[in-house]
């Protein structure tokens, strides 16, 4: 089994993974509503805990995060 521990610092850098990373469906509800939140906070409209929750249920869901 192959594991790969990934931390991120910013909601940017969560986008950047989603953007160009990603290995789950793009075309996922999650994965939508996850790049939504993390631009949104990088611009300062959401909190950034409401993108790492976003982000968290896109992994979960395309199987990345346990």
């Amino acid at each position: 089994m192959h594991t790969t521990t990934c931390w991120f610092g910013s909601a940017s850098q969560a986008a950047a993974v989603l953007q160009n990373n990603w290995s789950g469906s793009k075309s996922d509800p999650a994965y939508q509503a996850a790049l939504t939140a993390c631009l949104e906070a990088v611009n300062g409209d959401v909190p950034g805990y409401m993108a790492r929750l976003a982000f968290e249920k896109a992994a979960r869901d395309a199987g990345v995060l346990r």
